[in-house]
C-alpha cells in the first residue's frame, strides 16, 4: 500500500524590530508554503495571509479570517513549463485539513490541492510556475521549482537480513557491526535523510517506530552513503519501546525511505534552525516573488522491499529485556557472516 507523506511547513517571526508599520495602510502580504513530490498522487499548497492591526495579536492569531482569503478571491494554479513555453495549467481547489490546536487558528484550516487525476503531471524535466491570482485586489503571486529525479540506492544495500551484532567478533573489535547504505546523487537533490522503519507486532497487533537518520548534504560527489551504527539501532529501540508485564513483541521488518530535498529546502531549514550566540536576530529567507515563504520540491522514496534481520541481530534484540521473541520462523534462521 502507498505511504502518503505530508510535510506541513509553519513559518513564524520573532524580533525586536520589524519593518511594518502598524498603524500605516494595510497592505496585503501572501505567506506561501508548498513542496511539490511527484511520488505522491497530490500536491499541496498552504496559502495565508499576514495579519498587522491594533489590539491583541494573539487574539487576532486565533481568528480563521485573520489568516485564510475568502477562497472565492483566489485563483490558484501551477503552470508545467519546458523550454521557456507553458505546456499546461494545473488548477488547484481549496480543501480543508485537521489541524493540531494551538496559538492560531485550528477552524478551517485550509490548504489548496491538485486533483489526483492530474498526478502523471507531475514529472521530471519540467519547470513547475506557481501563480496566484487575487481576483479581488489583483495582486498576482509566482514561484518556480524544479523537480528531483534520479535517484537511486545500491540495490545490495536494500537487501536483508541487516546485521547489527556479532556475538564473537575479531580481537579487539566490538561486537556491534556497521551497516553501509549507498545511493547516487539525485538532479536537483542537496540533502539527503533516511529513515529506518522499524515494524513490530505486540500482543498481535502492529506497530512501528521511525529511526531518523542525520541529513547528509550533497558534496558534489556523484556517489553518496551513510553508516547506520549497531549499537545506535539497539540504543534507538531500548529508548523507545519500554519493558512491560503481559506484553509480547515480534520483529516483523524493516523499511526503508529516503526524503531528498532541493538546495532551497536546505537554505531554508538551515535559516530556521534555533538561534545561538549573542545574535537573535532571524534573517528573512524567501524564494516568493510579491509574497513570503518557500515553494520547492521534495522527493521521498521508499523501497518496496521489506528487510529482515539476521539471527544474531535478533537474538540481541531479545537480550535487550523489552518483551521481544523469535517468532517460529525466526529460530530456523542463521546469523549473517
Amino acid at each position: 500500500m502507498k505511504r502518503i507523506y505530508l510535510l506541513f511547513l509553519f513559518f513564524c517571526f520573532f524580533s525586536c524590530q520589524t519593518d511594518f508599520d502598524v498603524i500605516s495602510d494595510w497592505k496585503e502580504i501572501t505567506i506561501v508554503y508548498g513542496l511539490l513530490d511527484q511520488n505522491q498522487d497530490v500536491q499541496y499548497v498552504k496559502i495565508n495571509k499576514a495579519f498587522l492591526g491594533e489590539g491583541d495579536a494573539l487574539q487576532m492569531a486565533s481568528i480563521s479570517d485573520s489568516l485564510n482569503y475568502d477562497t472565492l478571491d483566489l485563483e490558484v494554479k501551477i503552470n508545467k513549463r519546458k523550454n521557456g513555453n507553458i505546456v499546461d495549467s494545473i488548477f488547484l481547489s481549496p480543501t480543508i485539513l485537521e489541524k493540531d490546536e494551538g496559538i492560531f487558528s485550528t477552524e478551517n484550516n485550509i490548504i489548496y490541492a491538485t486533483n489526483i487525476s492530474d498526478a502523471s503531471e507531475f514529472e521530471s524535466g519540467y519547470y513547475y510556475d506557481l501563480e496566484i491570482n487575487n481576483t479581488k485586489t489583483g495582486k498576482i503571486v509566482t514561484a518556480s521549482t524544479g523537480l528531483i529525479s534520479g535517484f537511486k540506492f545500491k540495490s545490495s544495500d536494500i537487501i536483508g537480513p541487516y546485521n547489527f551484532y556479532d556475538p564473537t567478533p575479531a580481537p579487539n573489535t566490538s561486537n556491534y557491526r556497521f551497516k553501509q547504505i549507498r545511493w547516487e546523487h539525485a538532479s536537483n537533490g542537496k540533502i539527503y535523510q533516511l529513515d529506518l522503519i522499524f515494524n513490530y507486532l505486540e500482543n498481535g497487533l502492529s506497530k512501528s517506530l521511525t529511526w531518523r537518520q542525520p541529513i547528509q548534504i550533497y558534496d558534489q560527489s556523484d556517489d553518496m552513503e551513510l553508516l547506520i551504527e549497531g549499537q545506535s539501532f539497539f540504543n534507538f529501540i531500548k529508548n523507545n519501546i519500554s519493558s512491560q508485564n503481559n506484553v509480547e513483541r515480534v520483529f516483523s521488518n524493516l523499511r526503508v525511505v529516503m526524503t531528498v530535498g532541493t538546495t532551497e529546502l536546505d537554505t531554508y531549514m538551515s535559516i530556521n534552525m534555533p538561534l545561538s550566540g549573542i545574535i537573535q536576530q532571524r534573517p528573512q529567507y524567501t524564494n516568493i516573488d510579491n509574497g513570503i515563504g518557500l515553494f520547492t520540491s521534495r522527493n521521498i522514496y521508499v523501497v518496496e522491499n521489506t528487510i529482515s534481520l539476521d539471527r544474531c541481530t535478533l537474538d540481541q534484540l531479545v537480550e535487550l529485556d523489552r518483551n521481544f521473541v523469535l517468532s517460529q520462523i525466526q529460530q530456523g534462521l542463521m546469523c549473517s557472516q
